[in-house]
């Protein structure tokens, strides 16, 4: 979101000096779907997925603080609290997208469990697949599905377990996942559909990966892939309008503060064409929303 609102405020000529983007990603703005593709299987270089140029920013006059947590706002009287610093602002776009949901079960701690959402997490994988002769990817979506065709690509032989009953279930219709089922297995991916992790197992690192129906996997890394939780709790206590989905906004991306819009995995939108609240997690609804939000934030919406 903050890489293309940015493009979108640098279009629309922002005097300089005039937006601040605020990240706790030590990384400048990045597109997230090559995390699980092109970046993970070497094929692209960390420059070549940001958004944009380096030199962007300093061009048109766009601070970036990265490294930078917001441990608390006062939207009343428009503060951020961050690093040790007080940001005033005159209008704010939080994209504070979303975070991977997490795995409680014994074992968990060990090394080698990865999820997949910052370039870091793809880094650390990409790096520990390279030593890797097994793995288990957990969850049949789309990192799950993307996550095990990068593994298998590159030599390591991975199982994919998830619940449902065949591939990405809520989105495939059964003769599309069934076709994937049949081209991942042609390939030397173990499929195990209906199947629940019961626990990790393994000294200090993990080792095996124990099922509900108590199937011993073994895995030199294991990956997974369950879907996300939107990061809203450091808005829980100042006013805003909060859903168990996200932010609530209209659609023009604006909250219940007049000064404040919201953007991407964060939102739960009003949606124009089904004529009700939306909660949509992609790629492009947050480049879209993003650019959106630049030109309502200035005036032109």
């Amino acid at each position: 979101v903050a890489g293309y609102a940015a493009q979108e405020f640098a279009r629309c000529g922002i005097p300089a000096g005039e937006l601040c983007i605020v990240s706790a990603e030590k990384t400048l703005p990045y597109d997230r779907p090559p995390l699980s593709k092109e970046y993970l299987a070497n094929e692209k270089t960390a420059e070549e997925i940001l958004i944009n140029e380096p030199g962007f920013y300093e061009a048109n006059g766009i601070e970036v603080r990265l490294d930078t947590v917001v441990t608390r706002v006062d939207l009343d009287n428009k503060k951020l609290y961050a690093n040790g610093d007080t940001l005033t602002y005159e209008k704010l776009l939080i994209a504070t997208g979303s975070r991977p949901r997490t795995l409680d079960l014994p074992g968990h701690e060990l090394d080698n469990i990865f999820y997949l959402r910052h370039i870091n997490d793809a880094r650390a994988i990409r790096q520990k697949a390279q030593q890797a002769k097994q793995a288990v990817v957990i969850g049949g979506s789309f990192i799950g599905m993307e996550a095990t065709a990068v593994l298998q690509s590159n030599g390591v032989d991975t199982t994919l377990v998830f619940p449902e009953e065949c591939v990405w279930q809520a989105f495939f219709t059964p003769k599309m996942s069934h076709f994937f089922e049949n081209y991942y297995g042609d390939r030397g991916v173990t499929i195990l559909s209906q199947e629940k992790v019961k626990a990790f197992v393994g000294n200090g690192r993990v080792q095996k990966v124990i099922t509900e129906s108590g199937k011993e996997l073994p895995a030199d890394i294991v990956v997974a892939g369950i879907g996300v939780v939107p990061n809203k709790e450091l808005f829980a206590d100042c006013g805003l309008r909060i859903a168990d989905e996200g932010i609530v906004v209209n659609r023009f991306l604006e909250t219940n503060f007049p000064s404040v819009v919201a953007a991407g995995d964060i939102t739960f939108y009003e949606d124009v064409v089904y004529d009700k609240q939306l909660h949509i997690e992609h790629w492009d609804n947050a480049v879209q929303q993003g650019k959106h939000a630049a030109r309502v934030m200035l005036g032109e919406i």
